[in-house]
Formats: structure tokens, sequence, C-alpha cells
């Protein structure tokens, strides 16, 4: 519910601010917002574990909110189905399946302890942010014949 609520509306403050300084600040707020949000989860009583989830999910769902207008400008429209769908397929094996295996053998080989897990999140949301950084300067280089929009061939 609290996604539902919060992307509308960080949608509309990064058309205000900038799409790219909008996800790299949300992914920045992430890092921020991961310790607290692993001590809420922590102490396993439910209103915390909530209010830590919840914490988690708008700083998370700003990005994510941006991100599929991020990624369709980022192609030119000639490739950009492609292009968006071989990116999100080659990628998608080791960021959905590898960080929650990852998080659980810190979790277990840490003895329950939160602390690798906060750090391997704040590993990751960084490396995330330079991406979204170099991907941003890398579509802004784009000649204006590129950035052009192409005729659909339907």
């Amino acid at each position: 519910m609290v996604q539902f609520l919060w992307q509308p509306y960080a949608a509309l403050i990064s058309e205000r601010v900038g799409e790219t300084r909008f996800m790299v600040g949300s992914l920045l707020v992430n890092v921020v917002v991961a310790v607290p949000m692993f001590l809420m989860i922590s102490t396993a009583r439910p209103a915390l574990v909530l209010c830590g989830i919840a914490l988690g999910t708008v700083s998370g769902s700003g990005y994510y909110a941006v991100l599929a207008g991020f990624l369709a400008r980022a192609f030119p429209s000639r490739v950009r189905y492609t292009g968006i769908s071989l990116s999100c397929q080659l990628f998608r094996p080791s960021s959905a399946v590898r960080p929650p295996l990852v998080a659980q053998a810190l979790l277990t080989s840490g003895g329950g302890s939160i602390w690798p897990v906060v750090a391997f999140n704040a590993v990751l949301l960084p490396a995330t942010t330079a991406c979204v950084a170099a991907l941003a300067r890398s579509t802004a280089r784009r000649t204006p014949q590129e950035a052009r929009p192409v005729r659909a061939a339907v």
C-alpha cells in the first residue's frame, strides 16, 4: 500500500528535480535508510517490522517509479525494445537470484547478525547509483540524430 501511494508522488517529484537526480537521490537515501530499516526488522516486533519495511519501500520505490521511463530514453527508439529486453533478461539471473542468496548466506555465517547484510546492501546500492549516473551520461551524449524519435515499423 505504501508503494502504491508513494510512486505517483515520486514520479511528480522527479519531473520537477530531474529524473537522474531523483533516481540517484532515492538510491542514496536507500543507503542511509538501510541501517534503521534492518534494525527495526530485526526487533521482530510487528509494528517496528512494518515501519522498517515501509521505510525501505518509500526509499526504494521512488527509484522504481522513474526507472521505466529512464530506461526507455536510454535506448534509441529503433532498438529500444530489444535493448531493454536484453539488458533485463541477461542481468536478471544475477540481480534477482544472487543477492537474496548472498544475504541469507551472510546472515547465516554472521550468526544472525544483520550487519553483514547491511554492508552488502551498502555495496550494492552505490554500485547501482554509479550505473544510473553512467547511463544518464551516456544517454546525454547521444547525438540529436540518435535522440530523434523514429517511426514505429508496425
